[in-house]
């Protein structure tokens, strides 16, 4: 089995060349699924490890010193953070083999004018640029806590002015409940406070039924998704790189990564994995359901149902779909 010692000892006799990776994000599970078939016998040999001693496979057929390695790495049982420095390594025996099968495309802002028509005859696509992350569950817990948020903003930056402003303002305030008396005339408990309307007329209140709907169709439609976007342009055209990421694979916790490294980032990322979604087409009906029987209501309900998620879900024009294997920045 091998261990944490060996494993810095292998890596420092790599080349000088070869860049240094930090690691936001690392699928390992798709990963080790794809190491699995690109390193002869290394699942077999996964299953067979824990079982035997390693000398009984040293003599096996079929699976490289890269392959070994990665196996050993997959069946060591040590600590979550020992793992994790052995899931780093063997990412880049995994990335390090693709690139010498020429089976990834790598795309930058200086080569993607050249690049980017080639990319379906890829596997494996490396986009290197700068990050939008987008935190859907943040956005919807921003929004709907808007109102909370607003109010004490305001009470905390005009705290020492306070009643100033109160007296400043008293007309507006009047003229305030006033409205609002003949708005809630049955429910004087849903009066606004001083705070509020002062607070909204600085823009820092909004209506509760717009934020309310806004926040429903957020989490409708996009659910807690985190996703991050590489946009990358060509002289005629801007194209956007969007993957979604599984927050359990994550190294750091959401709110940190955007602390660290801002909501667009000023330093280049790297998102390696699988195109999924790149045809710009519109995508036809699969069929045309009548109501002749239960199957073909519901098959067009699905149809419809398939109309309102592109509302969602579709893709903009020349946006190109990853499915991510890695996150991380280059050194």
């Amino acid at each position: 089995m091998i261990s944490a010692s060996n494993t810095m000892t292998t890596t420092s006799d790599a080349s000088d060349s070869k860049k240094i990776k930090s690691f936001i994000y690392v699928d390992e599970y798709k990963m080790y699924s794809i190491s699995s078939q690109i390193f002869k016998g290394l699942t077999e040999y996964v299953i067979n490890y824990s079982q035997k001693d390693r000398q009984d496979f040293e003599s096996q057929e079929g699976l490289d010193g890269s392959g070994r390695v990665l196996a050993d790495i997959i069946s060591n049982q040590s600590s979550t953070e020992e793992r994790k420095f052995l899931h780093d390594y063997s990412y880049n025996l995994f990335e390090e083999k693709l690139l010498a099968d020429k089976k990834v495309l790598q795309i930058n802002l200086n080569n993607i004018d050249q690049e980017i028509n080639r990319i379906d005859s890829y596997d494996f696509i490396k986009v290197t640029g700068k990050l939008l992350f987008n935190d859907i569950r943040l956005m919807n817990e921003t929004i709907e806590n808007f109102n909370q948020i607003g109010e004490s903003l305001f009470y905390l930056t005009n705290y020492t002015n306070l009643n100033e402003l109160k007296e400043q303002n008293k007309e507006i305030l009047n003229k305030s409940r006033v409205k609002n008396n003949k708005s809630f005339s049955k429910h004087s408990n849903q009066q606004p406070s001083d705070l509020e309307i002062l607070a909204e007329k600085v823009g820092l209140q909004m209506d509760k039924n717009f934020l309310e709907k806004l926040s429903y169709i957020l989490r409708y439609g996009y659910g807690d998704q985190f996703e991050v976007k590489s946009y990358l342009s060509t002289p005629e055209e801007q194209y956007l790189f969007s993957a979604i990421l599984k927050r359990e694979y994550l190294r750091e916790e959401e709110r940190l990564i955007v602390k660290k490294y801002s909501r667009y980032s000023e330093k280049e990322f790297v998102v390696f994995g699988t195109v999924t979604q790149n045809d710009n087409s519109q995508e036809s009906s699969p069929l045309e359901a009548s109501a002749n029987d239960i199957k073909e209501v519901i098959a067009q309900l699905v149809l419809k149902l398939s109309d309102v998620e592109k509302q969602f879900i579709g893709k903009r024009k020349n946006e190109i779909i990853i499915d991510p294997i890695a996150v991380y920045r280059e050194f």
